[in-house]
């Protein structure tokens, strides 16, 4: 077998019912998941144990990129592209 021309989907033989029976598990098993650690809260939060949190005011952010360019009267216009 050539390598460099496998194709990953093509050593299954899924049928559409297949497909849909496998996407059915896995939503039932992510919300079963959900459905367990509802309201549970770990002493940990974020992506590096250790580091700092910092505000970067993303609310306030949000709310200039939104006036700025897509309100009804933007800061700027598009012929200043």
């Amino acid at each position: 077998m050539n390598h460099s021309n496998f194709n990953f989907y093509d050593a299954f033989d899924f049928d559409d019912d297949t497909l849909m029976f496998a996407f059915q598990i896995a939503t039932a098993v992510v919300t079963e998941e959900e459905s367990n650690n509802q309201g549970q809260r770990t002493e940990y939060c974020g992506s590096i144990l250790g580091h700092n949190i910092v505000n970067r005011n993303r609310t306030e952010g949000e709310l200039r990129l939104y006036n700025d360019y897509f309100a009804e009267n933007p800061k700027f216009i598009e012929s200043q592209f």
